[in-house]
Parts: C-alpha cells; structure tokens; sequence
C-alpha cells in the first residue's frame, strides 16, 4: 500500500519545518500476527506557491538532510518530492499535489499542522 501525504504551503517558513518535522517521527511498529511494513510506502509531497520568505531554503535543507534524525525519510520505502511555483490558491496548490501522487490513499497536511502523533500513518495503514 502507498500513502501520499500533501503539504501545500506559501511563505511559511514559521511553520513548515515543523510540519515536515512531524512526518520524519512517524513511526512504524510490527504486532503479533501482523506482516511487518515492507509493503507500505509513503510519498510525501510539498507544493510551495512560489513563497518570497525562506520557506524554500527550509524545504531544501529537509531535502537535503531528511526529514528528522532516524526518520522514516532515510528508510526503504520513503520518497519525498516538492515544487515551487506560482499557483491559484490553495485549492490549486491541492489539485497540484494531488496530481504529484501516486499512492492509493492521500492525506493532507497543512503546512500550520502537524500530525497528532508519531503513529498516524501507521494507524492508516491498519
């Protein structure tokens, strides 16, 4: 199973790095009876509306070096993609990303979010 998880964002550099922070500490867990998560990949997608602050220089360095220490980011399984262009909006900057997906569930995440615990993807998995 692929999960694709959108971020769209403009001139967040306040709150993007916390954002993309919160997807680097998921976590993923075996239980009994359960196959282990080989079989699921997450592609995580951000789309940046063309933003003038240092939002792009944090996407960058998160590129650069993952997405969290001992992050899901460095594992087998996980792609990370983005673009920085003009959009329409929001809801443009969505259709965008979701255009980017290829996974068989979306899930979005704003750029002012982040994702309520460590184990959210996992739970989508189950």
């Amino acid at each position: 199973m692929k999960i694709s998880l959108i971020t769209v964002c403009y001139n967040a550099e306040k709150t993007i790095a916390d954002a993309m922070e919160s997807v680097g500490r998921q976590r993923f867990e075996t239980f009994e009876g359960f196959e282990t998560f080989e079989k699921l990949e997450v592609e995580y997608i951000v789309v940046d509306g063309g933003s003038t602050d240092g939002t792009v220089e944090i996407i960058k360095k998160f590129e650069r070096e993952g997405l969290g220490r001992g992050s899901r980011s460095t594992m087998e399984g996980f792609s990370f993609k983005w673009v920085s262009e003009k959009d329409r909006g929001m809801y443009d900057a969505l259709n965008k990303g979701i255009k980017m997906a290829s996974g068989e569930y979306i899930q979005i995440l704003n750029s002012g979010d982040i994702l309520a615990n460590d184990h959210v993807i996992q739970s989508m998995y189950e």
